[in-house]
């Protein structure tokens, strides 16, 4: 498995008065499936938070 860090995003949400900061990373591998189920419902659901930022993306192909 490869995994490269990503750029640093900060943030703020004024209404809320909170800031952050979100440290991205692409990991490129490959992945055994043991429960297809569950796989199916978090790529559905998504993988992490901070999908609005564009993480929790996955490009996944069959090998």
């Amino acid at each position: 498995m490869i995994v490269q860090p990503g750029p640093v995003t900060y943030f703020r949400k004024p209404k809320e008065g909170h800031s952050g900061k979100i440290q991205t990373v692409l990991f490129d591998g490959v992945m055994t499936v043991t429960d297809s189920l569950a796989f199916a419902v978090q790529v559905a659901h998504g993988i992490v938070p901070a999908k609005a930022f564009g993480c929790g993306l996955l490009s996944i192909a069959r090998v």
